[in-house]
């Protein structure tokens, strides 16, 4: 009812995130080849802390999952409000642009300046600016990697062939006067604008929470590979080992050992500031008990539409890259979100189906 509790809580994440922003600044284009393993430890057990301490807020979002848009359909057929499918959609953008957004309209503005006035060799040289900013956008969950200026000038090749005004036209509305005009037109109440409200800054704690993943695991993708350099161990073998097992004086035989037995299952559980580690059964007991809590009851899997249809087809969950090769033509794709290095697959899917946003 009161839009300043929620005003609270972006603040008290806004803080947390500050924080982390100034660790970014002084970590993602460091150069991590000759730093000894006593620096790398202090950055991983900062980087945790920090980390740690933004997801206590931003954690919030997944409180509405997967029941959230339940809880707004109920609050709309109480105050009797009616709106399209559009106009509802309508009432969830907002006008703070996410990570994504801002770089896609970047490169749109810079897509239209080609067509109308600069060749593709000066775009290319505005891209080096561009490049620098963004270079993490491709990064995912599972893994990073820094894009160039040539990268970036293939995006633009491509993006040479969209509905360009159209798109910008978009990403530019002042949607504070679609949400006023909406509300004039229904009627509705302070309340349910607030609620309304909640969810517009759900989605941007959400969309906020992915540019932290993305830049976080830059980070402890460069610390583990110089790990991996010191130790001479292989880097994808690293991605079982917890960074507070990094320590001064670590083998490479103690870690190997950890390693062999994490690589049929383990879970990790997090709580008071520390990690637990689980594998062979009790990881498995864990990892069952889990997907039973978040299973739903029936054969009918619920969630957000973000582009109304019906198909029918083979299902096919890809969790990473690694996966990619098993998904065939015309299967519904099932992935945890949809980010660009899923573009492939995307273009040959019947549908898309993912946990979060993309």
């Amino acid at each position: 009812k009161n839009p300043q509790h929620i005003i609270k809580i972006m603040k008290e994440c806004a803080d947390s995130q500050e924080l982390v922003e100034k660790f970014y600044d002084q970590n993602l284009r460091k150069d991590f080849s000759n730093t000894p393993i006593t620096e790398i430890i202090e950055i991983l057990h900062d980087l945790d802390e920090l980390i740690f301490e933004y997801w206590l807020n931003a954690y919030l979002c997944d409180a509405f999952d997967p029941q959230g848009h339940e809880l707004l359909r109920e609050e709309m057929e109480k105050a009797k409000v009616k709106l399209t499918e559009q106009e509802r959609d309508n009432m969830m953008r907002s006008n703070k642009l996410n990570f994504m957004q801002e770089e896609r309209l970047a490169m749109l503005k810079l897509a239209k300046r080609v067509k109308e006035e600069i060749s593709l060799e000066e775009a290319k040289e505005l891209l080096k600016e561009h490049a620098h900013k963004y270079f993490y956008v491709d990064n995912s969950w599972e893994s990073t990697r820094t894009l160039t200026v040539e990268d970036f000038v293939e995006k633009l090749k491509e993006m040479l062939n969209v509905k360009i005004d159209e798109q910008i036209e978009d990403l530019t509305t002042n949607w504070d006067e679609v949400h006023l005009s909406l509300k004039n037109k229904h009627n509705i109440s302070d309340e349910l604008m607030n609620l309304f409200l909640l969810y517009r800054n759900l989605f941007i704690m959400r969309d906020e929470r992915k540019y932290h993943t993305l830049l976080s695991n830059h980070i402890y993708d460069l610390a583990f590979l110089r790990i991996s350099q010191i130790l001479e161990m292989d880097f994808n073998d690293l991605r079982f080992i917890l960074t507070e097992e990094i320590q001064e004086n670590v083998t490479k035989d103690e870690l190997i050992k950890k390693i062999e037995k994490r690589k049929e299952i383990f879970t990790e559980v997090y709580q008071n500031k520390q990690s637990t580690l689980f594998e062979g059964q009790d990881s498995m007991e864990i990892a069952e008990a889990i997907q039973k809590t978040l299973s739903q009851d029936g054969s009918v899997i619920k969630g957000s539409c973000a582009c109304r249809g019906k198909v029918k087809g083979t299902v096919r969950v890809i969790t990473g890259e690694s996966h990619f090769s098993k998904f065939n033509e015309n299967e519904v794709l099932v992935a945890p979100m949809t980010r660009p290095e899923y573009l492939t697959l995307m273009k040959k899917a019947l549908a898309i189906v993912t946990d979060e946003g993309g």
